[in-house]
C-alpha cells in the first residue's frame, strides 16, 4: 500500500550502512522520539475543522480550594436516548471514566491535543481503578506526548514514568502496542533512555519487536545525532527482511543535519528518488526544521523554493513546525519571513494554538503570543472568553513573570481580543493555587480601573481555612480594603469567620475594630455562629452587645442550628430578642422559622410535632399564610398528628387528596400468525367457525410470501365457496409478484377485473408487477398495464413515493439493454403524475448504454440529465471507465458537469473514489490533499462499507493508502473495514500487519477493530499479541438466563412476558440489573403502562440505584404531561438530590400542575415564596400563558418580584409570549422596563412558533426588534427565516436572506446554522441556479445551540465549580 511502501535495502542504503558500521554489538532501546509526528497537510486538516470555535473554551480544572458552602450539582447528561443506547453498567464511576476516556480520544482526533484538566480527571479515576483495560492503558500513554500541550516535555516525562509504573504494577496486558506507543511518547518529550534497558525489558517480558519498535528507535539515535546506533537499527532491519519506508528515510535527514552532515541530509532525497519512493511533503518538512534549527535561512529559501518548482504545497502546519524548530534553536529573527507564507487555511486555529504552545517550551513567549494574534476573533464579542486562555494558563502553571503575564491579558482585553483576559487570567491562578499572582492580577485590576468583586477572594479565605493560616486572613481583608472591595456579609459568614478557625469571639471583635474601625462584625459573627450551629455563643454576642437584628437574615440560620443541636431554649430566647425589637405584625418571623424548620427536616413528623409542640407552649403564633405554605410543601396531605399541633396554633383544617390510575390490557386482536394458527386450531376443534381467522392468515401469509401455506388456506377458503375481497386478490397479487410468479400474478389480476373493474390497486404492487412483466421480456404489456391503470385511477399518481417501484421498472428494461423500451416508460411516467428526476430514477437512462458498450451514449445521457434533471447518475462508473480509457478530456467534462450539480468538494472526492477503483491510488492521493479539501466521513465511510459488502479488497487497500495523511478522519473506522475483509478473505496475516501499520499512524484501534481482530486470529489458530477488549454483548452474555430472556422479550415488544421473567427473578431471590429495570421502565412507559413503570422505578430506588438518566427523563415528563402532581412530587423526595436536579423535576412539576389545570395552586406556592427561591422555567411560563392568557397578571407581578431580585427567567418567558402572540408593543415596554433583558433572551421557541405556523413576518419583526441588542438571537432568527424560505421552496427569497443578513447585519457564514444554509444550498442546486457561497466548518451545533436557548434553572446551572469558573467574569 502506498502508506506503508515497503523498500528493501538497495545497495546504496547498503553502502551507507557499511560506512557508518560499528564494532560495538546492537543495543537495545527504552524510549524515543522520532521527529515531530507528521500532521496532514493543510488540505485534509482544514477538512477537519468541524466545530471547534476559534476561540472555544477548554474545560477548567477543579479549583484546589473547598467549598464553603455546597450547592446542588448538575451531573452530566448520561443518557442521550433511551435504554437502547443506555449504558450497559449501572456503576456510575465506570459510566464517567468511559465517557471521559471517549472524550479524550474524541479530542485526539478532532484536534490533535488533549486538556490537562481532562486527562487528570481520567488519571485520578484510573487510580483508583481495580483494573486497567489494555486500550484504555494505550490512550492515556499516548496522551503523555506532545497530544498534551499544556504541559512541558520535563513534566510529561515524569507523568509517563508514572503511568507506565502504575500500569506495570496493576498487571495490565502490556503488548507490543503498548511499548511503541511508550517509544512515541519518549521521542516526542525528548525524553533520553537506555535503548539496551528497553530492547531487554521487551525480551523479558517475551514480547517481540515489530516494524514500528524499530523504525522508532531508529529515530531516537537520529534525535540524538548519533548516526552509528542508526546505522545498527538499519543493518538489523535489513537482516530481518523489514522493509525500510518513507518514515525511515525522514529521520535519517534529521539524524544527518544533528550529526552536523547537510550534505549527506540532502542526499537522503536521492535516496529516496533512487528507491522510487518521492519525497513526500514530510520529507522536505523535516530538511526545512533542520536548516531552521542552524539558523541557515539561505538554504530554507533554497528548499521552498525547490518546493515550489516540484508542486509540492507545504501546510501551514508544515511552515509553524518549521517556526518551532527556529525557536528551539533561538533564532526566532526568522519567524516573520515564514508567518508571511501562513495562508490560515481551515484547521489553522488547532495547529497555531499548539504551535503557540510548543514555543512556550523554548521560551519564546512573545513569538508565542504573535501566533496567538493570527487565530481569527468571533463576531460575537460575547464569545471571545475563551481566546488565548490555553497560552496564559501555561504562562501562569510555569511561573512566567506577573507582568508579563499582565501585559498579555491586558492587551487582549485593550484590543477586544478577548474582554475578559484579566479576569480569566485570575480564575487561572487560583486553578493552579497561584495566589501570589491572584492578589497582585487584583492590585493591578484596581489600578486600571477593573471591577473587583468581593467573591473573587472568596477562594482566597477557603485556601487560609485549608491551611490553618489565620494571619494571611488578615492580610486578605486588608487587601479588600486596599482595592476598595467591601466584606459583604456573605464573604464574612460563609469565608473570612469559618477561615479563623477556633480565634475566640472577642478577639475577632477586637482585631477587626483595630484594623478596620468602621466595620461592624458583630451580626456576621451572629450569623456565622447559627451557621455552625453554635446557638449558646449566639446568645451570649446578643446578651453582650447592644444590636439590631434582621429576622429575614437570621431566620433559616437559626433554623438550621436548631435542627443540628436541638437546643430550643436557646432559639425560645432568640425570638423573644427579636420580638422585643420589631413587631409580630411586621414580620412573621416565628413562621419564617418554622416553614425552615419543615423544609430542613424534610417534613420529619416527628421533628415536626416537637418543634410546634415547643413553640405553642411558649406562647408563639403564626400566620395562616404561613400554615397556608406549609400545606402546601406536604402537598395537602399533612400528618394527623401535625395537622392537630396546626390547629393548636392556628384553627385550620386540610383536606387529603387521593389519586388513582387505570390498568391497561392487550387487545386481543394484536395476534401474529402463531398465535393466529393455534387459534384456528382451537376453532376447529369445538366446530366454530373458522372464516375470519382464515381470511386473516391468508392476507398475513401473503404478506411474509409463505406461498405454500397461502395456497393451502385459498384451497380451504374456496372449498367453502368464499368470495376473495378486492384487497385480498391484490395482495396476493403482490405474493406472487415478490416470488417471480408472472403467470399466477396475471391471472389474480384478471380475475380482479372480472369481479370488479373498479377496484385500484395500490399503485406499488402495480408498478412491481410491470417491472416484472419487463423482467420476463413482456415488456409492451407491462406498458398496456400501466396506461389502463391511470385510466382507471383518474387522477394522477403521487410518483415521489413511488420511486423505488419506478426504478425497478426502468432498471429492468435498462438490464435488457432495450433502449426503446427505456424510452417508452420514461415518457409514460410524467403522465401518470408529478416526478421529480432523482440519481436513481435517472440511472436506467445511462445504464442501458453502457449495457450495450455505448460509453458516448452513455456520456450524452449523463449530460442530459445533468443538465435537464440537475442529477448526476452513473457517474463514478462513468469516471472509472474513463479513467480506464485514459481519456482525461470527456473526463474533464464529466466532473465539469458534476462539479456544477454537487460542488467541487463532493466531485472531488467521486473522481478520488475513481482513481482507487481503476487502481490509480496516488492520483487519488494527490486529490485527498488538495489544499481546503473538508473531510468527509459519510463519504468515506460509505466507499469503505461498499468495499466490505462487495469484497473489493483492492479498492479498501488503496482507500486507506490515499486517506493516510486527511486530518479528522476516523483512520480506526476504515482499517475496521479492511480488517474484516481480510478476514473474509482468510488473510489473518495481512490483518495482523494492519495492527501494525495502526501503530505506524498513531492510530488508537478501537475495541470493536480489536475484537474483529480477535476473531479472525482465532478462527486461523493463531496467537492474539494483544488484550481483547469486552464487548457489551459478553457483559450481557454473563447476566442470570432469566434476566437474558426479559431483555430479549422487551426487544419483541413482549412486555408481559417481560414482566413474567421478573416475577421468576424475584421467586428466585435473583435481582434484577439497573440495565433490566431501566428496559422494562421504558418499555411500559412506551406502552403507557405508567403505574407499572412508577412501580419500577421505586424498586430500584429504595436499593439506592436510579434508572438510565434517560429513562428517568422519559418517566417524569410522561407524568408531568399526565398532570400527575403527587407522583411527580413524591418522585422528587425519593430521587437523589443531584438526579433530581439533572432531571429538571421542578420545571416538569410546574408543567404537570398546568396539564392537570390546577394554575392557581402553583401560583399561589409561587407568590408566597421568596423570589430568590423561585424555579420558574420559561417554556413552561410560556405553555402556562398560551393555554390560560388571564393568567398574565399574575405572571407580571411575579415577574416584577423576580426583577428586583436580579431574576429575569420569568420576564423572558413573558416577553417571548407577547412577542408570538404579536403584541410587539407590550414587548417593547417590557424591554425598556428590564434593560438587561435584551441580551439574556432565549428566542428559540419564538422561532420554532414561527416555523410551525409558516410565519416569515414573525421572523422579520423578530430581526428588526433585536438587531441593536442580541447578535445570537438575530443570526438565529435569520437562520429560520431562510429554513422558512426553503421550506417554501423560494430558494431566491431565502438567498436574499442570506445575503441581508451578511451584508447588512454583518453576519458572517459561521454564524447562519448549518441546517438552514445546507437546505438552501440543495434548492438552488435543484433549480440550478449557481451556489454564491461556500458552508463553512460551522463552530456550533445545532444541539449545542439549542442547549444554549434552553430552559436551566438557577440551581440547576449553579454547581460549585460552575461558579468559580464564571465568577471572574460577573
Amino acid at each position: 500500500m502506498s502508506s506503508a511502501v515497503g523498500i528493501r535495502c538497495s545497495a546504496l542504503l547498503a553502502k551507507l550502512i557499511r560506512i557508518h558500521a560499528a564494532s560495538n554489538p546492537l543495543r537495545t532501546y527504552s524510549v524515543l522520539r522520532a521527529p515531530v509526528q507528521r500532521r496532514a497537510p493543510v488540505a485534509s486538516r482544514f477538512l477537519a475543522a468541524r466545530a471547534a470555535p476559534a476561540l472555544a473554551e477548554e474545560p477548567n480544572a477543579a479549583t484546589n480550594a473547598p467549598a464553603a458552602k455546597t450547592a446542588r450539582s448538575t451531573p452530566a447528561a448520561a443518557g442521550r436516548s433511551h435504554t437502547d443506547r443506555g449504558r450497559a453498567s449501572g456503576d456510575a464511576r465506570t459510566a464517567d471514566f468511559e465517557k471521559s476516556l471517549a472524550k479524550l480520544d474524541m479530542d485526539v482526533k478532532r484536534t490533535g491535543r488533549v486538556s490537562l484538566a481532562d486527562f487528570t480527571a481520567c488519571y485520578e479515576i484510573l487510580k483508583k481503578a481495580e483494573s486497567i483495560s489494555s486500550q484504555t492503558a494505550l490512550l492515556m500513554i499516548r496522551c503523555c506526548g506532545s497530544l498534551l500541550s499544556d504541559l512541558k516535555p520535563v513534566d510529561r516525562i515524569k507523568l509517563t514514568t508514572e503511568l507506565w509504573d502504575r500500569l506495570v504494577a496493576s498487571q495490565t496486558r502490556l503488548d507490543i502496542s503498548h511499548y511503541n506507543a511508550l517509544l512515541k511518547v519518549h521521542l516526542e518529550n525528548n525524553y533520553h533512555f537506555d535503548p539496551t534497558a528497553f530492547l531487554a525489558l521487551l525480551e523479558q517480558n517475551k514480547i517481540a519487536p515489530n516494524r514500528v519498535t524499530y523504525q522508532r528507535l531508529a529515530a531516537f539515535y537520529c534525535q540524538q545525532g548519533d548516526m552509528d546506533g542508526t546505522t545498527k537499527i538499519l543493518e538489523f532491519m535489513r537482516a530481518q527482511d523489514i522493509p525500510i519506508n518513507e518514515t525511515v528515510f525522514n529521520v535519517l535527514i534529521q539524524g544527518y543535519a544533528r550529526a552536523n552532515d547537510m550534505t549527506s541530509a540532502v542526499g537522503v532525497l536521492d535516496m529516496m528518488r533512487n528507491s522510487q519512493l518521492e519525497p513526500s511533503t514530510t520529507t522536505y518538512r523535516t530538511l526545512l526544521e533542520a536548516y531552521a534549527e542552524k539558523g541557515d535561512m539561505e538554504n530554507v529559501r533554497k528548499v521552498l523554493a525547490d518546493v515550489e518548482k516540484r508542486g509540492i504545497e507545504l501546510s501551514d502546519a508544515d511552515f509553524l513546525d518549521v517556526v518551532c524548530a527556529l525557536a528551539s534553536k533561538g533564532h526566532t529573527q526568522h519567524a516573520g519571513e515564514l508567518f508571511a507564507r501562513l495562508r490560515r487555511h481551515p484547521g489553522f486555529f488547532h495547529d497555531a494554538l499548539d504551535c503557540s504552545l510548543r514555543l512556550l517550551d523554548y521560551d519564546a513567549s512573545d513569538l508565542a503570543y504573535q501566533v496567538i494574534g493570527m487565530l481569527q476573533l468571533n463576531k460575537n464579542v460575547a464569545d471571545r472568553s475563551g481566546f488565548g486562555i490555553s497560552f496564559l494558563k501555561k504562562l501562569i502553571r510555569y511561573g512566567h513573570p506577573v507582568e508579563e503575564i499582565w501585559h498579555y491579558a491586558s492587551d487582549m482585553r485593550q484590543t477586544g481580543a478577548n474582554p475578559w483576559a484579566v479576569e480569566r487570567a485570575c480564575e487561572i491562578s487560583l486553578q493552579l493555587g497561584r495566589f501570589d499572582y491572584l492578589k497582585e492580577f487584583f492590585r493591578k485590576m484596581a489600578q486600571n480601573g477593573i471591577p473587583v468583586r468581593s467573591h473573587y477572594f472568596w477562594p482566597l479565605f477557603s485556601a487560609c481555612r485549608r491551611d490553618g493560616n489565620t494571619k494571611e486572613v488578615w492580610e486578605i481583608m486588608g487587601l479588600m480594603h486596599e482595592v476598595g472591595v467591601n466584606l459583604t456579609l456573605d464573604t464574612l459568614t460563609d469565608y473570612a469567620l469559618p477561615a479563623l478557625g477556633n480565634m475566640p469571639s472577642d478577639e475577632i471583635i477586637a482585631e477587626t475594630r483595630s484594623r478596620f474601625p468602621a466595620m461592624s462584625i458583630v451580626n456576621p459573627l451572629l450569623v456565622y455562629h447559627l451557621d455552625s450551629g453554635n446557638i449558646k455563643e449566639a446568645t451570649r454576642l446578643l446578651d453582650g452587645h447592644d444590636i439590631h437584628i434582621n429576622p429575614s437574615v437570621m431566620m433559616k440560620p437559626l433554623a438550621e442550628a436548631y435542627v443540628k443541636g436541638g437546643d430550643y431554649g436557646a432559639v425560645e430566647g432568640l425570638l423573644r430578642h427579636i420580638a422585643q425589637q420589631r413587631s409580630v405584625d411586621a414580620y412573621d418571623y416565628v413562621g419564617q422559622f418554622l416553614m425552615n424548620v419543615v423544609q430542613l427536616t424534610k417534613g420529619d413528623e416527628a421533628a415536626m410535632a416537637n418543634v410546634l409542640k415547643k413553640l405553642a407552649g411558649s406562647g408563639f403564633t403564626v400566620s395562616s399564610a404561613v400554615l397556608n405554605s406549609i400545606d402546601d410543601q406536604f402537598g395537602g396531605r399533612v400528618p394527623e398528628q401535625v395537622g392537630a399541633l396546626l390547629d393548636r396554633l392556628v384553627n385550620r383544617q386540610t383536606n387529603l387528596r387521593l389519586d388513582t390510575e387505570g390498568d391497561y390490557g392487550k387487545h386481543p386482536r394484536h395476534m401474529g400468525i402463531e398465535e393466529l394458527e393455534d387459534h384456528l386450531k382451537e376453532l376447529k376443534s369445538k366446530n366454530m367457525n373458522t372464516r375470519g381467522v382464515l381470511r386473516r392468515l391468508l392476507v398475513e401469509h401473503a404478506r411474509e410470501r409463505d406461498v405454500k401455506r397461502a395456497e393451502e388456506i385459498r384451497a380451504e377458503l374456496e372449498a367453502g365457496n368464499f368470495v376473495y375481497s378486492g384487497a385480498m386478490h391484490a395482495q396476493l397479487i403482490d405474493m406472487y409478484t415478490a416470488t417471480g410468479d408472472v403467470d399466477k400474478a396475471m391471472a389474480i389480476h384478471q380475475a380482479l377485473e372480472q369481479m370488479d373493474s373498479q377496484f385500484v390497486i395500490d399503485s406499488y404492487k402495480i408498478f412491481n408487477l410491470a417491472a416484472l412483466l419487463v423482467g420476463k421480456d413482456r415488456a409492451p404489456e407491462a406498458i398496456q398495464l400501466l396506461e389502463q391503470y391511470i385510466q382507471k385511477r383518474g387522477k394522477p399518481l403521487e410518483l415521489d413515493s413511488l420511486e423505488r417501484n419506478i426504478f425497478r421498472l426502468l432498471n429492468a428494461a435498462a438490464e435488457k439493454g432495450n433502449l426503446e423500451v427505456v424510452r417508452n416508460l420514461w415518457d409514460l411516467l410524467p403522465k401518470m403524475g408529478n416526478m421529480v428526476p432523482t440519481n436513481q430514477l435517472c440511472g436506467p437512462l445511462v445504464k442501458v448504454h453502457l449495457v450495450k458498450n455505448d460509453l458516448s451514449g452513455a456520456i450524452n445521457a449523463f449530460e442530459e440529465c445533468t443538465t435537464r434533471h440537475k442529477v448526476t447518475p452513473w457517474k463514478n462508473e462513468l469516471m472509472r471507465k474513463l479513467i480506464e480509457a485514459e481519456d482525461p478530456k470527456t473526463l474533464q467534462q464529466v466532473m465539469d458537469a458534476t462539479i456544477k450539480v454537487h460542488g467541487e468538494t463532493n466531485a472531488l472526492y467521486d473522481l478520488a473514489f475513481s482513481f482507487i477503483e481503476a487502481g490509480r491510488v496516488k492520483q487519488a492521493q494527490k486529490i485527498f490533499d488538495t489544499p481546503g479539501l473538508r473531510a468527509r466521513h459519510d463519504r468515506l465511510e460509505a466507499f469503505a462499507e461498499r468495499c466490505m459488502d462487495n469484497n473489493r479488497l483492492p479498492e479498501l487497500e488503496g482507500l486507506i493508502g490515499a486517506t493516510r495523511d486527511i486530518f479528522d478522519i476516523d483512520r480506526d473506522a476504515l482499517y475496521y473495514h479492511l480488517i474484516r475483509l481480510y478476514g473474509k478473505n482468510d488473510q489473518p496475516d495481512k490483518a495482523l500487519a494492519m495492527w501494525t501499520s495502526m501503530q505506524e499512524e498513531n492510530v488508537l484501534a478501537s475495541g470493536k477493530t480489536l475484537r474483529a481482530l480477535a476473531e479472525i486470529l482465532r478462527q486461523h489458530n493463531r496467537e492474539i499479541p494483544f488484550d481483547v477488549p469486552e464487548d457489551v454483548t459478553d457483559r450481557e452474555s454473563a447476566m442470570p438466563p432469566e434476566e437474558q430472556n426479559l431483555l430479549q422479550c422487551i426487544r419483541e415488544d413482549n412486555l408481559d412476558e417481560a414482566m413474567e421473567c421478573k416475577r421468576r427473578m424475584g421467586g428466585k431471590g435473583q435481582a434484577l440489573s439497573v440495565k433490566g429495570y431501566s428496559y422494562l421502565i421504558e418499555g411500559l412507559l412506551q406502552k403507557e403502562r405508567i403505574r407499572e413503570a412508577v412501580k419500577m422505578t421505586y424498586e430500584l430506588l429504595e436499593n439506592n440505584q436510579h434508572p438510565y438518566p434517560a429513562v428517568s427523563r422519559f418517566l417524569v415528563s410522561k407524568l408531568s404531561r399526565s398532570g400527575d402532581v403527587a407522583q411527580l412530587e413524591e418522585l422528587l423526595q425519593a430521587f437523589p438530590e443531584r438526579i433530581a436536579s439533572y432531571l429538571q423535576l421542578n420545571k416538569h412539576m410546574f408543567s404537570a400542575y398546568v396539564h392537570a389545570n390546577r394554575v392557581d395552586e402553583i401560583l399561589d406556592r409561587y407568590e408566597k415564596m421568596e423570589p430568590t427561591e423561585y424555579r420558574l422555567p420559561i417554556t413552561g411560563l410560556m405553555a402556562l400563558l398560551q393555554k390560560y392568557p388571564n393568567y398574565l397578571p399574575r405572571i407580571e407581578a411575579l415577574t416584577e418580584r423576580c426583577a428586583q431580585a436580579g431574576m429575569l427567567h420569568p420576564a423572558i418567558a413573558v416577553w417571548n409570549y407577547l412577542f408570538t402572540e404579536r403584541r410587539f408593543d407590550d414587548a417593547k415596554k417590557l424591554m425598556d422596563r428590564y434593560p438587561d433583558l435584551s441580551v439574556r433572551l432565549r428566542t428559540l421557541p419564538i422561532c420554532e412558533r414561527a416555523q410551525e405556523t409558516n410565519d416569515p413576518e414573525l421572523l422579520r419583526q423578530l430581526i428588526v426588534t433585536l438587531r441593536d441588542h442580541s447578535r445570537s438571537n438575530v443570526a438565529l432568527a435569520y437562520s429560520y427565516l431562510i429554513g422558512l424560505n426553503c421550506h417554501n421552496r423560494d430558494y431566491k427569497a431565502a438567498l436574499a436572506v442570506l445575503q441581508e443578513a451578511q451584508e447588512q447585519a454583518g453576519m458572517v457564514l459561521q454564524e447562519i446554522r448549518l441546517p438552514a444554509l445546507r437546505m438552501l444550498e440543495r434548492g438552488l442546486i435543484q433549480m440550478g441556479q449557481p451556489v454564491p457561497f461556500r458552508i463553512p466548518e460551522h463552530p456550533r451545533t445545532t444541539q449545542q445551540e439549542r442547549q444554549m436557548q434552553q430552559d436551566i434553572m438557577p440551581d440547576e446551572a449553579d454547581s460549585d465549580d460552575i461558579k468559580e469558573r464564571k465568577s471572574f467574569q460577573n
